[in-house]
């Protein structure tokens, strides 16, 4: 594109967010405004001294139109919305991540990489800053742009510049693409056939779930994991939600109607605070309301995650350890364009705890407002950059199936601290990490507790409520 074309997109930035701001301020009908709208576009697609297409014209308003608005409101070019339906299946071509942005002048966050997806083996994690995408910087790039770089056809790579989180140099790694089906639930450990063992490996007596997405199945899989019988084979819970930034308000709804006989789970509100929808718990739970729960979060915790939070704790039914979550507390809803087979996805609503206090963390909004969901008194267990690399690196070796992990041993006198660095480029298929030193010690990596102040903490508080444990004790 040459830098006149280049120019006249970015004027057409200006005048949708001008009209925009226009029409707000007059409070009159747009009506007018659309036929000017329309007039300016043949004038520049007539008159203008280079040829330019009236599409790119057309889209690049709507983007500087939605610009105007909250960073979860975007429009969506025709291509990227025939992926949608495949999108919300949760199966496509990519490097499987989901990211965010704080802001639209800042860079695309990663706020979780899918287990054994491309992006999880090259070492990408929560918290990274993802700067440019073959070549192409992500500082004023809408997330959702930057999501469509980043997916594309199986097989093909990307190119990403990024600055781990807690890191002040910048990588570069490039991740090849693959078709991505993502699970919703991780366990403890996994088996020696490389299924998922759901048992603390510590504390067989507790059940210990990764959920990792709320898909469309969410629930039904943690109902098989959890009740696979009259009995379930566990005395207590722990729900690790840390870094999940969320999925179907569905599946939301449904697990924390697992948990409950009764209650409001959770509130919409639009933007006059009427209510939209109300969401509240049956009878008959499936998991005994006698069965302590704990509930681990961070600050990537985000979207359902919240609502399963704050929904959980706010009946006392569970105990949230961790620090304060996201506050991504809005509903977005996607309106087809019939004429040019875009979509537009607008923020309509916000969710709101059984409380009646709002999970949506504002634009003005600081620490101090009330936002997103904290740990219960006495349960905020905040970890550094550093401590998080650590635990993150210790899980990811745990992960893989015991049958791969038959690999020499690092010298025991290493320090984890010194070799928390995971590799930047990806792993290739079949074979190990590039050195044996990106990884921690590993002895019995199935088995060995994680070094983990968060999930201690879950851990020795439902001990704590549970029966002595004889065979524990002995161990001990």
């Amino acid at each position: 594109m040459t830098t006149n074309a280049y120019r006249i997109r970015i004027v057409f930035y200006l005048i949708a967010i001008g009209l925009l701001g226009w029409m707000a301020y007059r409070q009159v009908k747009p009506d007018r405004f659309a036929v000017e709208f329309s007039e300016v576009l043949e004038l520049v697609e007539a008159s203008y001294v280079e040829p330019v297409e009236r599409r790119e014209l057309f889209e690049d308003a709507m983007i500087g139109l939605t610009a105007r608005l909250d960073l979860h409101s975007t429009y969506i070019a025709p291509d990227a919305a025939k992926q949608l339906d495949v999108i919300l299946e949760r199966e496509y071509a990519g490097v499987g991540m989901t990211v965010e942005k704080r802001s639209l002048g800042g860079p695309l966050i990663v706020l979780s990489p899918f287990f054994s997806t491309p992006a999880y083996q090259a070492g990408i994690r929560a918290g990274d800053a993802i700067h440019e995408i073959d070549g192409i910087s992500t500082l004023g790039m809408p997330r959702s742009d930057a999501v469509m770089r980043i997916r594309g056809e199986a097989g093909a790579p990307v190119r990403l510049r990024l600055r781990h989180a807690g890191e002040q140099e910048m990588v570069e790694t490039a991740i090849t693409r693959e078709r991505i089906s993502l699970p919703s639930l991780i366990g403890d450990a996994r088996r020696a056939d490389g299924s998922w063992d759901f048992h603390l490996q510590e504390d067989p007596r507790i059940a210990y779930v990764r959920l990792v997405s709320f898909g469309r199945r969410s629930s039904d899989e943690l109902k098989e994991v959890l009740a696979p019988g009259a009995t379930p084979s566990f005395q207590a819970m722990i729900l690790d939600l840390r870094d999940n930034a969320g999925g179907h308000l569905q599946a939301a709804v449904e697990i924390c109607d697992m948990f409950l006989d009764r209650g409001v789970i959770v509130t919409t509100r639009d933007r006059e605070g009427a209510i939209r929808e109300q969401f509240a718990a049956g009878a008959s739970p499936p998991i005994p309301p006698e069965i302590p729960l704990t509930i681990l979060v961070n600050k990537y915790s985000a979207s359902s995650s919240e609502i399963v939070s704050a929904c959980l704790q706010d009946h006392d039914r569970a105990v949230v350890i961790g620090e304060r979550t996201w506050g991504k507390g809005s509903v977005q809803k996607v309106f087809r364009l019939k004429e040019s087979g875009g979509a537009l996805k607008l923020t309509v609503a916000t969710y709101w705890r059984p409380s009646g206090e709002n999970i949506q963390r504002g634009r003005t909004m600081d620490e101090d407002d009330v936002w997103g969901v904290q740990p219960n008194s006495g349960f905020e267990v905040v970890l550094s950059d550093e401590q998080a690399r650590e635990i993150w690196l210790q899980r990811r070796w745990r992960d893989v199936p015991q049958s791969e992990t038959d690999q020499p041993q690092v010298d025991e006198a290493q320090s984890p601290v010194e070799s928390s660095s995971p590799p930047n480029d990806p792993v290739p298929n079949g074979e190990s990490p590039q050195s044996e030193q990106d990884l921690p010690g590993r002895v019995s990596p199935s088995t060995t507790p994680i070094d983990d102040p968060v999930l201690r903490r879950a851990i020795d508080f439902l001990q704590s409520k549970l029966a002595p444990s004889p065979s524990l004790a002995a161990r001990r």
